[in-house]
């Protein structure tokens, strides 16, 4: 489809160059400036349509990244929308196909444009054949007798005359014409005019191309010839020759092109000099044909406004990544690993291999992509259930390099709201008589897609051959072995993206105008218990609302108002707007931590109490907690008995990481075990490990013993073993 597209867009350029001489500069006698002039903008024409300019465009990202997604993918929460099932047909079974006449239209021109070089290769060879007769050489000139057919005419510096019909002046005006022909090379045109017309055979403008070029040819010798005979008597030597003429396209007859217009340029008035300023108008028309036909508009996605965490997630795609197993989560998309590596933590999806892993196991990871910003939607009201990047891998092995999976190669995965989606290249596209595209043809070299796309009655497209492309559909059935084919092509994007095709109805199906998945599910009302917001960021069972409009969830992550509660069970009621979680924690922005069997919050007015706690803590809409408030948080000490705790403290802030793992303390900051007090600028716990490194530190582990100082310490609370940085003492 490419190449029909780019010799109509040539044969628009010509035709465009081609107004410009026959309406402005056919009428000026400058004719070797004429000539340069068809001859450049044909091959300008052919140029111009090969070219490609990005021109890019930023706009806001409109689709949060997804890539590759293990097909193993379980979905929780129910969707009502149902996967097509997949039907293999009998070796019997006959497979039709459309007519291409898109390609029978291309093999036809194939055979007219060789058809066409063919006979211009034959006449060339007949022409060489007859020139080795020649007889004699006059001023450079070698001539060739020929008293039939093409006569007194000339090819390159060969000259067929025929001596019995010419005079002696006659014979001297017909080699001075003939001379002017060689000297500026002539047949070279014709020689390049005969393969423009054989490629673009189709096109009226490039014969007109040819017969102005031979026009100018013929004005040009014409004018050097006549200034050595003089006008009348040439004018006269045309006349006497009018009536014979030739067939063959390759040479120069004397008396081929029109003798009324080459008499009238004869006698025509020369041109001015200050006319030679119109040739320049033929820059702002091939900057304008540039424009349209080689210049393509790239709307790049503007990268201001992501934030920070997806830059980084899409930063680690093709990379490997090792790292110790520190827990195990169940989201919305299925069974979730978390590594940590290094001093960070990254969310893998494991739900093909969840049963082969431990806590503690080390692992080598190749990340193939990510996912994240899902919604559960119900009835229009939208919920964000995953609100942080879950990383999709290719292949995952022991530190000791046992293979654990590898992702096998599908034609087709699922995302999270069931559309499929692929990454192929562009085979053909198939148009039909009315030149609407009837189908696009998918190949990654294993696997075939066709998409049935007639309905969309798309006929333009900047879609081509060879493209890398990302498609999500619907609806496949398997009709061969390896080949698919569906009618419901939801959205087919280039890679990168540049442009897309798009089904409107069924893409509002599944996507929302951000571009973010919809999963439909019985789980309703929560975004309306304003002015509380709620936030469902994952839930290991869930119930959804009964007549009382009562939610029930198991091993639940919610974040309400920027604060994050953690709970074995959740019943939310929708109705009195009132949350009431058992076994749970309850983790302020700030810092604070609050642990209780119950936790009752009244999400109308804000408050919350525990079954621990007499009467209600208020809590502000923004959030905001008095900075000098002392926070105080204890957690058990796993590798001791139950009445040792850990307590720290921080004037300015205390942060916890998403595993709960690792403390950071801002500002006047404490923490004590037992006898041991450590105070800093800074201190960073990790409970894991179960040591403290401090800023600025003051370290007190014996009430008898002088306090030791540094500019910066790490303390083990299992073995009280201090590492001093920098410079330090004890006093």
């Amino acid at each position: 489809m490419e190449w029909l597209i780019y010799l109509l867009k040539v044969s628009a350029c010509s035709a465009m160059f081609f107004g410009f001489y026959l309406f402005i500069l056919r009428k000026l006698t400058f004719f070797k400036i004429n000539r340069f002039y068809l001859l450049t903008t044909l091959l300008l024409s052919f140029l111009i349509p090969a070219l490609q300019f990005s021109l890019i465009r930023t706009v806001d990202a409109v689709n949060p990244i997804i890539s590759s997604y293990p097909p193993s993918t379980q979905v929780y929460a129910s969707s009502d929308v149902q996967p097509s099932i997949q039907t293999q047909l009998s070796a019997k079974t006959t497979i039709s196909q459309n007519f291409d006449w898109l390609e029978v239209t291309q093999y036809g021109y194939i055979l007219i444009a060789i058809c066409l070089l063919s006979i211009c290769a034959w006449r060339l060879l007949q022409l060489t054949k007859f020139a080795r007769n020649h007889t004699e050489t006059v001023d450079g000139l070698r001539l060739v007798p020929k008293k039939t057919g093409f006569t007194n005419c000339s090819f390159f510096n060969y000259v067929f005359i025929n001596e019995d019909s010419l005079t002696l002046t006659e014979l001297q005006v017909l080699l001075r014409h003939e001379q002017v022909h060689a000297n500026q090379f002539h047949s070279i045109d014709k020689i390049l005019l005969m393969v423009f017309k054989a490629v673009l055979w189709f096109n009226p403008i490039v014969y007109l191309y040819d017969k102005a070029l031979e026009e100018v040819h013929e004005f040009e010798a014409d004018e050097t010839t006549s200034l050595s005979f003089g006008h009348q008597t040439y004018a006269g030597i045309l006349l006497k020759f009018a009536v014979a003429k030739s067939d063959v396209p390759l040479i120069h007859n004397f008396v081929k092109s029109p003798i009324k217009e080459r008499i009238k340029m004869l006698f025509n008035s020369k041109s001015t000099d200050m006319k030679k300023w119109i040739y320049c108008s033929i820059i702002p028309m091939g900057l304008i044909l540039i424009w349209l036909f080689a210049v393509q508009v790239v709307y790049a996605q503007n990268e201001v406004g992501k934030n920070v965490e997806n830059k980084e997630a899409s930063a680690l795609i093709g990379k490997t990544v090792t790292g110790k197993i520190i827990g195990f989560e169940k989201l919305v998309t299925g069974n979730v690993l978390q590594l940590e590596s290094g001093n960070k933590i990254y969310p893998i999806e494991c739900s093909a291999f969840r049963n082969k892993l431990t806590n503690g196991d080390k692992l080598t990871a190749s990340v193939s992509g990510y996912i994240s910003k899902f919604k559960i939607t119900n009835h229009g009201v939208e919920t964000i259930v995953i609100d942080q990047p879950v990383y999709t891998i290719s292949k995952v092995a022991f530190a000791n390099g046992t293979l654990i999976w590898k992702s096998e190669k599908h034609a087709f995965l699922y995302e999270i709201n069931k559309a499929r989606f692929a990454e192929s290249r562009i085979k053909s596209i198939k148009r039909d008589k009315n030149g609407i595209i009837s189908k696009i043809i998918l190949n990654d070299g294993t696997f075939t897609i066709n998409l049935n796309i007639e309905n969309l009655k798309i006929k333009k497209t900047e879609f081509k051959s060879g493209d890398s492309v990302l498609v999500k559909f619907i609806g496949e059935k398997l009709i061969s072995k390896n080949v698919y084919s569906t009618d419901k092509m939801i959205v087919l994007a280039s890679l990168p993206k540049k442009y897309e095709l798009k089904d409107e109805e069924l893409y509002n199906r599944f996507y929302t105008k951000e571009g973010w998945q919809k999963i439909s599910t019985t789980l309703s009302d929560t975004t309306k218990l304003n002015p509380s917001k709620i936030k469902v960021v994952s839930f290991q069972t869930m119930i959804g609302a009964n007549k009382d409009k009562i939610s029930h969830f198991k091993d639940v992550l919610i974040e309400i108002n920027g604060d994050v509660l953690k709970a074995e069970e959740v019943e939310l009621d929708n109705l009195k707007y009132k949350l009431t979680a058992k076994n749970a924690q309850l983790n302020s922005h700030n810092g604070n931590i609050l642990e209780s069997e119950k936790i009752i919050f009244d999400l109308k007015n804000r408050t919350y109490y525990t079954n621990q706690i007499p009467g209600s803590f208020q809590y502000k809409s923004d959030n905001s907690i008095n900075k000098n408030l002392e926070l105080k948080v204890a957690y058990k000490n796993p590798k001791d008995n139950l009445e040792t705790k850990i307590e720290y403290r921080a004037v300015d802030s205390v942060r916890i990481s998403k595993d709960k793992s690792i403390v950071y303390l801002y500002g006047d900051a404490k923490i004590s075990y037992g006898n041991v007090v450590l105070t800093g600028s800074e201190i960073i716990y990790n409970k894991n490990l179960n040591t403290a490194k401090a800023k600025h530190a003051n370290l007190i582990s014996d009430a008898n013993k002088p306090a030791i100082k540094a500019d910066s310490l790490k303390f083990n609370f299992d073995n009280s073993k201090v590492q001093i940085f920098g410079k330090g003492s004890n006093k």
